[in-house]
């Protein structure tokens, strides 16, 4: 009998370090873009199986009994989070209310943008003789304002085939205009339609390009003459089993081959992040559209770069570090791991560099704990990407290389607090979190392997949008509170007090 337990030992041994070997060696080739071959394998990440070795399921096995006694309290921690809104979800209500700023420039004011060079679509575009605006959710309206005194109405751009105007971009003599429209109703899946007018005549513009894709539209920039648009949506079905492989272009179905999608070994998903490039200056030229099967939840782009976020939480971790486990906390058992436990909200970074005749080339991806906000909360600097990030432990700025490799990274501050605006101005940072009082706080980044707090203000209220005034001067827009008491309840004999903070209409 001893024998056979000796034996028994010696087999879960050998099987564990072989199955960390073969782990660290898939490990060594995950970061390299796959093409798809075939329509078969997108079905089987449409329906979220995949070949070869589960790498999750393998470290589950290799750290019995850890593993088991760890998974409901992570799946449950997740649904938590779900229901909480709280880190796992986009900030909606406080991103999508930016303010927009408009820049002085010559005699008339431009977009907000975030990037010098970098255009970002808007609802409203001016060339300082006309003004391009969305009118009534439907319309593109052309307004005449050579002169102020005789403004008038030019020409106007009626949307057809039930198609909703979201965003523009105005270059030279052209006016991209950007809808979304609805496929299948019962599915509520819209798609992306680009339409590209010449304007030469404001008082007669005329379509010259249309593109529709079947996602649905995310974001758009346009660096010089070439134009990004950005969608993102789950793997399209048609019939029984074969997954959308096409786009319109003029009104014709144009396939785009199989090679146009591509994935990564360890990221198993069902949602793809469309791009497609648009030279401006040349619209016969061939349509570049690809097909990236990675989720999405934040984008930035700058001249060299765009970065694909996304933002969720780690239901896997039931999972404890293989390094802890012949360890004292390993001998100690697993309740350690429950008390350490943590909820594991992260962010993924996928850098696509631009070359020079606008094609993207896959560069690099990393994973790092916390969130963003926005796109405010990145920012590039002679092709090193700065980020600033915040969970339960704090909010933290770390620097990565050309290779997103990472360089230094600050302490964590505001433990407990969220983050509601941050902003990179030059060597400097600028973040405010908020619980109870605003801290704004001041970066120097010069350092960038040692990046360190200069100081903080205290103010009321807090920030959701941070805006350069000057070289000295920084202009905050957000919501003024105040310390709200209120009793709450009534529980053998005591008064339960706690402390909520609102602003002056009373929203929490």
């Amino acid at each position: 009998m001893k024998e056979k337990i000796k034996v028994l030992i010696a087999t879960i041994l050998v099987a564990i370090i072989v199955l960390t070997i073969i782990l660290l060696c898939r490990n060594k080739k995950i970061d390299e873009l796959k093409v798809v071959n075939s329509n078969q394998e997108l079905l089987k990440r449409y329906e979220y199986t995949e070949d070869g070795i589960n790498d999750n399921l393998l470290l589950q096995i290799a750290t019995l009994p850890f593993s088991l006694l760890m998974r409901d309290r992570g799946v449950l921690l997740k649904q938590t989070l779900m229901e909480n809104n709280d880190f796992l979800l986009s900030d909606s209500a406080i991103t999508n209310n930016i303010v927009s700023s408009n820049t002085i420039q010559k005699d008339y004011s431009k977009t907000n943008i975030q990037v010098e060079n970098v255009d970002e679509a808007d609802i409203t575009k001016t060339d300082g003789d006309y003004i391009y605006s969305i009118a009534n959710e439907t319309d593109i309206v052309i307004t005449d304002v050579k002169n102020p005194n005789e403004i008038k109405i030019a020409s106007k751009i009626e949307s057809k085939d039930e198609i909703i105007p979201n965003d523009m971009i105005l270059y030279k003599d052209f006016l991209v205009v950007i809808y979304s429209k609805l496929w299948r109703p019962n599915k509520y899946e819209f798609n992306t339609v680009i339409k590209i007018y010449d304007i030469k005549d404001r008082e007669n513009p005329i379509c010259i390009k249309e593109c529709e894709i079947y996602e649905e539209y995310y974001t758009s920039r346009c660096i010089g003459n070439m134009l990004y648009v950005i969608s993102e949506g789950n793997l399209r079905i048609e019939g029984e089993d074969e997954i959308i492989a096409y786009y319109k272009e003029d009104g014709e179905k144009k396939y785009m081959g199989y090679s146009s999608f591509r994935y990564l070994n360890d990221i198993m998903t069902r949602n793809q992040t469309m791009i497609l490039a648009i030279d401006l200056n040349d619209q016969a030229a061939k349509l570049n559209l690809k097909s990236y099967l990675i989720d999405i939840s934040n984008a930035y782009v700058s001249e060299n770069s765009i970065y694909i976020l996304n933002q969720d939480y780690d239901y896997k971790n039931n999972v404890p570090p293989i390094s802890t486990l012949f360890g004292i906390k390993g001998a100690l058992g697993p309740f350690m791991y429950e008390q350490e436990y943590k909820d594991n909200v992260f962010t993924e970074i996928y850098k696509f560099d631009i070359k020079q005749n606008g094609e993207l080339e896959y560069k690099a991806k990393t994973k790092v704990a916390g969130k963003t906000i926005n796109q405010y909360s990145l920012d590039e600097i002679n092709n090193h990407l700065r980020i600033a990030l915040y969970d339960n432990e704090g909010t933290r700025i770390i620097i990565f290389d050309e290779n997103l490799k990472q360089i230094g990274i600050t302490e964590n501050l505001a433990k407990g607090e969220r983050m509601y605006a941050s902003r990179f101005i030059g060597d400097k940072a600028y973040l405010v979190t908020y619980k109870s009082i605003d801290p704004l706080f001041t970066i120097d980044l010069s350092d960038e392997a040692h990046p360190k707090v200069l100081g903080e203000l205290k103010i009321p209220g807090y920030s959701t949008y941070l805006h350069p005034y000057d070289e000295n001067h920084l202009i905050g827009i957000g919501m003024e509170t105040k310390e709200v008491i209120r009793r709450n309840s009534y529980r053998k004999g005591n008064w339960n007090i706690h402390t909520s903070c609102r602003n002056e209409n009373g929203i929490i």
